[in-house]
């Protein structure tokens, strides 16, 4: 009997939590200031990200806000060239990118003020290095020179006005994507200003 009193107990409250939690559905689009880290001679590059968000309001305080995102990381570098004069080469990595933030919001009588964190999976789709009128195709994955699988932490800082979220944020690759025996690890940073919008 005392079995069957608990089980029922914690189906009422799971099923109350449950009905409490509420989902939305958005879009996000934004910029992104992207660079290698632990790589010598990079700079940081425009890029930019978009994609389609979920947000699982789980407290009135507290939502849990996955995403899939197209976004471009990469970096400049520094090279001479034939005539001896230096130029900036770009290299632009494109990514299918999945956060999971965890996100607290603070309400502010109006707007709220929101702090997210949380890990980031992504996938490298390939892309190109640019030097004055060259460019060359980039490859990942199998056996190029950049492995494919990117993976870290990321999180900010924003505020919420009614269905829109303005955001600041901070990416830090934990992966090394260099696929090669020789020169640094390749890892991904950078900064971002994004745009959602929750439906």
């Amino acid at each position: 009997m005392n079995k069957k009193f608990y089980v029922l107990l914690l189906t009422v409250v799971l099923t109350g939590h449950y009905a409490q939690a509420q989902f939305s559905f958005g879009v996000r689009a934004g910029f992104n200031y992207t660079n290698f880290y632990d790589s010598e001679g990079c700079k940081f590059k425009p890029g930019f990200q978009a994609g389609v968000v979920g947000d699982l309001s789980v407290a009135p305080a507290f939502s849990i806000q996955p995403a899939i995102l197209f976004a471009t990381q990469g970096c400049k570098n520094e090279y001479s060239n034939l005539a001896s004069s230096s130029s900036d080469a770009t290299t632009t990595l494109n990514y299918i990118q999945v956060p999971v933030h965890f996100q607290y919001k603070v309400d502010l009588s109006g707007p709220k003020l929101f702090v997210q964190a949380g890990p980031f999976f992504g996938y490298g789709l390939g892309g190109k290095t640019k030097a004055g009128s060259n460019s060359v195709d980039i490859k990942m994955g199998g056996d190029e020179n950049l492995k494919a699988i990117d993976y870290g932490v990321s999180g900010g800082v924003g505020v919420q006005f009614g269905h829109i979220q303005v955001g600041v944020g901070y990416l830090l690759g934990l992966a090394d994507i260099n696929n090669t025996d020789f020169g640094h690890s390749v890892k991904n940073t950078g900064l971002s200003l994004a745009l959602t919008y929750l439906f």
